[in-house]
């Protein structure tokens, strides 16, 4: 292949917890799919054969035999992707919700890792509460923090006397306030 051919040849690289995957996962790799949206948390979903049971449970390794304890529920996941010459972009970035084992009675057993980014946690349970004498950039401050997100968001300037979350999502009341922001 001539090397300026090389230019055109895409690349992946998946990572948990920051390493990217063993020769042995990276061998075992079915399908990345990654589903971003537009008004919802993106999610991945990473399938691996599972021909001979080694994702069936969550256990350590060893140099000869290594572990898959790396893929457990809350377990950080990047996806990125690219071409050879062109180096890679990051497209999703977030956290292990959960992972399943497929067996079918023809088929391969299949593992598949799925996870969703950080804006997921803004979807758990609705809530009612309110905020006084706050600003905008203040009340959606305490909303991430208080689902362990940090953010550094434009200083609304403008001082609210009283705003409500009435039961709503985080996530939803986020949005509202974007759109009374028009942002």
């Amino acid at each position: 292949m001539a090397d300026n051919d090389q230019q055109f040849v895409p690349t992946y690289k998946v990572r948990f917890n920051g390493t990217e995957l063993s020769a042995r996962d990276d061998a075992h790799l079915q399908e990345v799919r990654v589903e971003l949206r537009r008004q919802a948390p993106a999610s991945v979903s990473i399938q691996f054969n599972n021909h001979d049971g080694s994702y069936d449970k969550f256990r350590g390794g060893s140099a000869a035999q290594p572990g898959n304890e790396h893929m457990a529920p809350g377990s950080k996941v990047e996806v990125s992707l690219g071409y050879q010459k062109k180096g890679d972009t990051k497209l999703f970035e977030g956290e292990v919700i959960g992972t399943s084992v497929v067996v079918t009675e023809n088929g391969p057993r299949l593992f598949t890792v799925r996870a969703f980014d950080y804006l997921h946690r803004l979807t758990r349970g609705r809530k009612t509460r309110t905020f006084l004498d706050q600003k905008f950039s203040d009340i959606v401050s305490v909303v991430a923090q208080d689902r362990g997100l940090t953010l550094d968001p434009e200083d609304t300037a403008f001082v609210r006397e009283y705003v409500i979350q009435h039961n709503q999502t985080d996530l939803d009341f986020v949005r509202g306030i974007a759109g009374w922001l028009d942002f």
